[in-house]
């Protein structure tokens, strides 16, 4: 999502899992201030906003895993909002949406424009927000590998870790060889800087890369100038390897040494049930 600086956007909800990442520029999030490196997680229902573009505009990754449909949590406060900035909605352009979306989108529960939902009913007060800035994160050292006395590394700095919704930033070292394998849940993966091939695709910056349940994917091996990627992981993350003896042939012809990770202490909570 490209918004243009001083753009609004309503408070509102999905009824599905949503994530999103701030990648360029900065937005105020009700009255959180979201720059580049802002992740935030809304839970089914999680109302959020408004959202108000910055001087610069922003660019947005979102992940929604589930049914999109959007309810309006203050619909009085968002025109009084846009009243008190003179600012005026005008009809969106029409927009034919690809064909493997249309049948979602004529559904009842679908994503066509003035298709919305209506509140939710919890029997709890709404969820929050959940707000993490990668600079929050130290990065944490995940697997290795050596190639002669140089130390081939892959970073990660987790973002939020329970057991519906895992995001996280990967810096995988110039280099690194990840094994084929799968996780046993939805997976997304997006290239922000840098670049890999994944099974002989050459994924550059920009590359988006969904994986369904339990859908193996690589080897991954990393480009001259590593990678830096955004995941999102929703339910299960337990991984399975796909062909381990091609993995271990492929980094004997790259001449690697697969070593232990340094031993990493589980932040506290993670993946415990709220």
């Amino acid at each position: 999502g490209r918004w243009d600086p001083g753009m609004i956007i309503a408070q509102h909800g999905h009824m599905c899992i949503n994530t999103v990442y701030v990648m360029e520029g900065s937005m105020m999030c009700g009255d959180v201030l979201c720059t580049k490196g802002m992740a935030i997680t809304l839970d089914i229902g999680t109302p959020y906003g408004p959202n108000i573009a910055g001087p610069e505009g922003v660019t947005l990754y979102e992940v929604m895993v589930g049914d999109p449909t959007a309810w309006y949590a203050d619909t009085e406060g968002f025109e009084a909002l846009k009243r008190a900035r003179g600012v005026v909605q005008l009809p969106p352009p029409h927009q034919t949406l690809p064909a493997t979306a249309q049948a979602r989108a004529d559904a009842p529960a679908g994503i066509a424009p003035g298709g919305m939902g209506d509140r939710p009913i919890f029997n709890k007060p709404y969820p929050k927000p959940r707000f993490r800035h990668a600079d929050q994160e130290q990065w944490r050292e995940m697997r290795v590998q050596q190639r002669g006395d140089k130390r081939i590394s892959v970073h990660e700095k987790w973002l939020d870790f329970r057991p519906r919704i895992f995001t996280f930033l990967g810096r995988w070292d110039p280099g690194m060889i990840i094994a084929q394998h799968g996780h046993m849940c939805i997976n997304t993966i997006f290239i922000l800087e840098g670049s890999m091939t994944c099974g002989g695709v050459e994924c550059t910056k920009g590359m988006h890369i969904t994986l369904d349940v339990g859908t193996p994917y690589g080897p991954n091996i990393t480009g001259p100038e590593g990678c830096l990627v955004f995941e999102v992981m929703t339910g299960d993350v337990m991984p399975w390897f796909a062909d381990p003896e091609g993995f271990e042939a492929l980094k004997r012809a790259h001449g690697l040494v697969q070593i232990p990770p340094p031993h990493q202490v589980m932040p506290k909570g993670a993946f415990a049930e709220d």
